[in-house]
């Protein structure tokens, strides 16, 4: 059944003048009305219309207030005549949280200043249960073309008792299908006119089938149990180096910490005293920062002091993690010697080397810490055939890596190293010519729950790259591969029994590599690089980032 009542919306301040009026309409989601219903779905949406009220020459109505209006108290408020023809103020408490009210005021200000019709697609469970991460529904939908931009309304797990409100819902108030929704989604219009080309754009078909798209996003990205019947007490986690780089500057802590807080998790921060994280704008990602003495390479008493500060730090802590490589088997003997879950340490040792994974893998390779011992290596070395890859054996995002071509080539590649973050130790083994991957892998128990591989764009100095310099810094990431799928199904296999061996069975693991002998190859056709068939193979595997 649809909707036929509109109903006012008014932005008022004080002294009872009206700065703005719109209408408003709530009916079933178009994907509802049209039967195409999932029966699985944990979610119902509900479509919002609101116009602004405008005479034929475009300018605004001389507008009164709404009746039965108490007087005004404070500055500036938004009014909602119900479908009963109650009036009542939207306020924080009344739409169910700070992120919806922000969330209306922002609606509401896009159709004074845009003088059009907005779209508003609002999601609400359908069925009981907590919420997995409260930004769940902004996580999934980044980068939607359909939606202009995307609000959670949710705490961290937070119990949603909602049963479907299915026909019934364009008869109760805008109020209370906000405080039942998780998000709100604004609808994207296309084109940038006047107010009455915007009009005249968005006919009822045009809204229909912005509404029939943007529900089909909504069914791809959401077809998870992302509420779920039973949920964890608050754990407390401390993080071992904090964050190197501030996050003004580019730094990653608001990933890491807004997915935290997210998920439900307190964070005890530990660094260098005076690290950024301490500061009193960052109270909000943590409960505590505690003051721990870092160096890296880590000195012999690292796990000791690790330990001595869980210990003295005043809160019950129930996990330890680490981003640091150089870090991880500390870490994780300190864990083990506290109680809590880790993975046993020495699989780490192994993981953030690059010279150890390799000599594990069974691979040529050879490992030196200066020019002479290089040229040395190689000189000496029959098998060990140009060209060649050096690269430092403690690394990250590829710094340091670079394929020479002959000895004289040696001197440059080791200087390209900087010893200060990655030490004086580098690697220097075969270069692999196959497609690049990186593979992401959670383990459970020894079993693989998630798997995914992307393929990595030739770098500058691969032999079908179109740089000219001979580095390995990573350009571009295509989701998902377009390997062959025995190929997919190689590296998965190959890499799950690394993994196994070397003695992990549980955790998150990032895993770089690239696929010997493939069945395609970069090529350049039409001016467009992309995989190409050519005529089995193995994976070659570079352990580098095994994090758990």
């Amino acid at each position: 059944m649809e909707a036929t009542k509109v109903h006012k919306l008014q932005f008022q301040r004080e002294p009872s003048q009206v700065l703005f009026e719109c209408t408003w309409k709530i009916q079933p989601s178009y994907v509802d009305r049209l039967g195409q219903h999932a029966a699985n779905r944990l979610f119902e949406t509900f479509d919002v219309l609101l116009e602004p009220v405008i005479q034929t020459n475009g300018s605004f109505t001389a507008l009164s207030l709404l009746p039965n209006v108490k007087e005004l108290v404070g500055d500036k408020r938004i009014l909602i005549a119900s479908p009963s023809g109650e009036i009542t103020e939207a306020t924080v408490e009344s739409l169910g949280s700070g992120a919806a009210m922000k969330f209306l005021r922002q609606l509401v200000s896009r159709v004074r200043t845009q003088g059009r019709v907005q779209l508003v697609k609002l999601i609400l469970p359908c069925r009981r249960g907590y919420i997995v991460r409260s930004d769940i529904i902004t996580l999934r939908m980044v980068d939607s073309e359909f939606a202009e931009f995307i609000t959670s309304f949710t705490k961290p797990q937070q119990y949603f008792a909602n049963d479907a409100v299915g026909e019934l819902g364009y008869l109760i108030g805008l109020d209370q299908l906000f405080l039942k929704s998780v998000a709100g989604i604004v609808v994207r219009l296309d084109g940038d006119g006047d107010a009455d080309q915007h009009r005249s754009v968005l006919s009822k078909s045009d809204i229909e089938a912005l509404s029939l798209s943007l529900e089909g996003e909504l069914d791809e990205r959401l077809s998870f149990p992302w509420l779920v019947q039973e949920i964890h007490p608050r754990k407390t986690l401390a993080i071992i180096e904090a964050g190197r780089v501030h996050p003004r500057y580019g730094g990653t802590g608001p990933l890491v910490y807004r997915a935290a807080k997210a998920l439900g998790l307190n964070i005890i921060a530990m660094d260098n005293p005076g690290h950024w994280m301490e500061g009193s704008e960052f109270t909000d990602w943590r409960q505590a920062f505690i003051p721990l003495a870092l160096h890296d390479p880590p000195q012999d008493d690292f796990t000791d002091r690790i330990i001595e500060t869980i210990k003295s730090c005043g809160f019950q802590v129930d996990g330890i993690m680490t981003l640091c490589e150089s870090y991880m088997m500390p870490v994780a003997r300190a864990c083990e010697l506290l109680g809590l879950p880790t993975q046993r340490p020495l699989p780490y040792n192994t993981a953030t080397n690059k010279y150890k994974t390799s000599i594990f893998e069974g691979h040529r390779a050879y490992q030196a810490s200066s020019t002479d011992e290089a040229i040395a290596i190689t000189s000496k070395t029959a098998d060990l055939l140009y060209p060649l890859i050096i690269k430092p054996c403690n690394g990250w995002s590829s710094e340091g890596v670079t394929l020479v071509y002959s000895p004289s080539e040696i001197p440059a590649a080791v200087e390209a190293i900087d010893v200060t973050r990655h030490g004086t130790a580098f690697v220097i083994e075969p270069y692999c010519s196959g497609p690049e991957v990186d593979v992401n892998l959670i383990l459970l128990d020894g079993e693989i729950l998630f798997f995914e591989v992307y393929d990595d764009m030739p770098k500058s100095a691969d032999e079908n790259g179109s740089g000219s310099l001979n580095t390995f810094i990573e350009l571009n990431s295509v989701f998902p591969s377009a390997l062959p799928a025995d190929e997919i199904a190689i590296l998965r296999d190959s890499f799950h029994a690394t993994l196994l061996k070397m003695g992990f069975n549980s955790g998150m693991f990032h895993i770089e590599g690239r696929m010997q002998d493939s069945a395609v190859d970069y090529r350049v056709i039409d001016g467009i690089v992309d995989l190409h068939p050519l005529e089995k193979g193995a994976a070659w595997k570079n352990l580098a980032n095994a994090n758990t």
